[in-house]
């Protein structure tokens, strides 16, 4: 992690705009700001990024929520308390639909109230969208498409899914779509080719938390279903280096997965069966994960060459800590210190 520092007039500008909650846009055309998501959103033009500052957002009363029908990048403050003490979390009221023209664009470090819906607007309008990046996000339920949209090339790497009924639904025309470092809470359900699950933490012990999915590979993930084997009933799936809980789950096995591994021994500090933030998901010295992913790295979050970020802070410059003085010291200055950190990635 590289220390920055911040010199007094900078530090004021940035100052006074988080304190009164504005929202930057950037672009080739300039930068401005803006009081509300959707108003910044409409202002945006194509390749544009929206810096959303730590804070509670209405993402306003339009049918079904925020529709985005451009190519941008949203970027918040982060979904985790302790990890944005400074900044305060970035939390998006309500939900948000990727429509047409919306193919490129990304969503990282926020914390989303509402559902996530790729392909349809709230103004229930099919679309085709592809290359879409949601990233270190926390939310409830993941939407890709409905018959009749086209998803393709999508990415969602280390979100958070914090419902514990179905947290990601697939449609038959979602292709290519890669979910890396996720966290699940509930179940998926509806893939149909050419997915892959890959280092993600299935927390739940619902009964059947694979609904539909076939032609999907699922590698380097841990399933803490500790009863009966629905754990996926469709054998056209793949499964490598996987940790089960359950000894016999109904998939075909290459011998590369590990079967009947209590979950005492998995994770350093874990216990039942959701996700708490305050949980250490690191693999115990001795648990057979280390090292056991098909990668040659651990199995679960952690594992890959970029493993989980805790706290879900986003791969822009972040304050973590401030401390301004309330009043001017001997010699007239007043103290002031921040820290700001650069992400590794």
């Amino acid at each position: 992690m590289k220390n920055i520092c911040i010199n007094l007039f900078t530090f004021f500008f940035i100052w006074n705009l988080s304190a009164q909650s504005l929202i930057t846009v950037e672009g080739a055309a300039g930068t401005f700001f803006y009081t509300s998501v959707p108003d910044a959103i409409e202002g945006a033009n194509d390749g544009d990024v929206v810096y959303l500052p730590g804070g509670s957002f209405s993402l306003g009363a339009a049918v079904g929520g925020l529709n985005i029908y451009k190519q941008i990048q949203i970027i918040g403050a982060g979904y985790n308390v302790d990890s944005s003490q400074a900044t305060q979390i970035t939390t998006l009221d309500g939900s948000i639909y990727f429509a047409d023209g919306s193919s490129g664009s990304s969503l990282m470090g926020v914390n989303v109230t509402g559902d996530i819906t790729l392909g349809y607007s709230g103004f229930y309008v099919l679309s085709n969208v592809s290359e879409i990046l949601l990233s270190r996000c926390k939310l409830s339920i993941l939407i890709l498409g409905y018959e009749g949209s086209t998803i393709e090339n999508i990415l969602v790497s280390e979100c958070i899914f914090t419902s514990t009924d179905v947290n990601l639904i697939s449609s038959p025309g979602a292709l290519n779509i890669l979910v890396s470092k996720c966290i699940f809470n509930g179940y998926i359900q509806g893939f149909n080719g050419l997915a892959t699950f890959t280092n993600c933490l299935f927390l739940s012990n619902y009964p059947g938390i694979m609904l539909n999915v076939q032609n999907t590979t699922i590698k380097n993930c841990i399933f803490l279903k500790s009863s009966d084997n629905n754990i996926s009933p469709y054998l056209s799936n793949l499964f490598y280096n996987n940790i089960f809980v359950f000894a016999t789950p109904n998939i075909t096995n290459d011998g590369s997965n590990f079967l009947g591994i209590p979950q005492a021994n998995i994770f350093i500090d874990q216990g039942g069966y959701v996700y708490l933030p305050n949980d250490d998901y690191h693999l115990q010295n001795d648990c057979v994960g280390i090292n056991s992913g098909n990668d040659g790295t651990d199995i679960g979050i952690y594992g890959t060459i970029e493993p989980f970020i805790d706290g879900g802070v986003p791969i822009n410059p972040h304050i973590q800590f401030k401390s301004i003085g309330t009043s001017t010291n001997a010699e007239g200055d007043l103290p002031i210190n921040i820290k700001v950190a650069a992400q590794d990635n």
